[in-house]
């Protein structure tokens, strides 16, 4: 049986979804509460490896079983109650037996929080982004259309990102502001290593009037991440939506 679990997370306190040796991971949480709860030993397969610090609202994985003879629903509960406050299980439901998490996903939804202003509440501390100088959002908001359509995003991929296929396609690239909080929506079928904080740390620059929106279609071209923006911060990213064909 092919079991799918839908969880949500505040990713503060863990060193990204994947399990790493000697640091505290969700999947590493998760696996070992099922395992305390439930004598088994579980190997799941997130929708992403999202990084340390940063979270998630709408997250699926999936893991294989023989024989299992748990409700989905007192798996759930069960769950739910020895996990730490800051992963809750949504759902649990069975899937088909070729259902992967992973590379069934045919898009995902990244937001990004900026709070652009001078004093931040630290109920926000955790989930935005906290840019205490003036940002032009007109100018953020017409460079947004850059990132859409299909191309090679090697420029928005960190260095050390051994992937070789660089070609994403981004359905949608958006801008918000409301007061001071700013907010960046990015559909698309797949990102590279950091390649939203990237992207969000190129329209910052823009945002100050380093670089001008039509740069960024030039910086896309270039495929050089010397000529892309910082890396903004792990903690104003969450995975918001993952879509699968099921």
């Amino acid at each position: 049986m092919n079991i799918c679990f839908k969880i949500c997370y505040l990713g503060t306190n863990y060193y990204g979804f994947q399990r790493q040796k000697e640091k505290i991971s969700i999947q590493g949480t998760i696996e070992d509460i099922f395992l305390k709860v439930f004598n088994i030993k579980i190997r799941t397969i997130g929708c992403s490896r999202t990084d340390a610090g940063v979270h998630a609202e709408e997250f699926y994985l999936n893991f294989h079983l023989d024989d299992f003879n748990v409700s989905c629903l007192n798996m759930k509960n069960a769950l739910n109650t020895y996990l730490p406050y800051d992963i809750r299980v949504i759902d649990v439901f069975y899937v088909n037996e070729n259902f992967h998490a992973r590379y069934g996903a045919l898009k995902k939804e990244y937001e990004y929080k900026i709070f652009n202003g001078d004093i931040m509440s630290p109920f926000k501390y955790q989930t935005y982004m906290h840019f205490r100088y003036e940002l032009d959002f007109n100018s953020m908001n017409e460079s947004c259309k850059y990132f859409e359509g299909e191309h090679d995003f090697r420029a928005f991929m960190s260095s050390n990102s051994p992937r070789e296929n660089t070609t994403r396609i981004i359905f949608k690239s958006n801008i918000y502001k409301n007061n001071n909080i700013i907010t960046y929506r990015v559909l698309g079928n797949g990102f590279l290593y950091n390649m939203v904080r990237i992207m969000v740390g190129t329209l910052i620059m823009v945002g100050q009037g380093k670089i001008k929106p039509y740069d960024i279609e030039h910086i896309i071209g270039s495929k050089n991440r010397k000529n892309a923006g910082f890396i903004s911060e792990a903690k104003g990213l969450c995975l918001k939506k993952v879509f699968y064909d099921i």
